[in-house]
């Protein structure tokens, strides 16, 4: 109309439709492109290899959170840009954005994953609880059981229990080895 154009008979009537009059505009397509947002980055990031990774730390207060993926790969990141709320003991699947600097990673994409995926920092365990008294820590085996786990679920010395353990590093050891992020009697 502006420049004198002829417009179609058809896009005459749309204008005059209900649907178009009544149809209020959006200040921004956010929503539109939050909607879309996890297809176009599988399209983008699709050559980029995604690798299972378990939670171990989190800090809500600045989105960051602590990963292991093995004893050789583990480090921290942002996850402030991704719609995933992650717990300790989740597992994710990650795409990283080249190498971590000083253990901060930056990441392209993450999404939960069923925690019954086989991620090597992760694992089931089974079997009869020793604990340290006075300490109040425990083992089952080889996992370590932090005194806050015995006490909040209860546990008594040479009770059975099982849980979920992550890999971990202990640094007055100077080695890996396993912590319990869950158990039940």
């Amino acid at each position: 109309t502006k420049h004198d154009w002829k417009i179609l008979n058809q896009v005459n009537q749309w204008l005059k439709a209900a649907w178009y009059i009544e149809t209020k505009n959006k200040p921004n397509n956010k929503v539109l492109y939050s909607k879309y947002s996890n297809q176009a980055e599988e399209i983008l990031f699709q050559d980029i290899p995604e690798e299972l990774i378990a939670v171990e730390f989190v800090n809500a207060n600045k989105n960051m959170l602590s990963f292991i993926k093995d004893e050789t790969k583990h480090g921290f990141f942002n996850y402030s840009k991704i719609s995933i709320k992650p717990k300790i003991g989740d597992v994710l699947c990650v795409r990283f954005k080249g190498d971590g600097k000083d253990g901060f990673y930056k990441i392209l994409t993450a999404k939960k994953v069923d925690s019954n995926n086989e991620c090597k920092a992760i694992k089931q365990f089974n079997g009869l609880l020793k604990v340290v008294a006075p300490k109040g820590f425990g083992f089952v085996e080889d996992i370590f059981i932090e005194p806050k786990l015995i006490e909040t679920n209860k546990l008594e010395d040479n009770q059975v229990i099982e849980g979920k353990a992550i890999l971990s590093y202990n640094k007055k050891k100077e080695k890996w080895g396993w912590k319990a992020i869950q158990v039940k009697s």
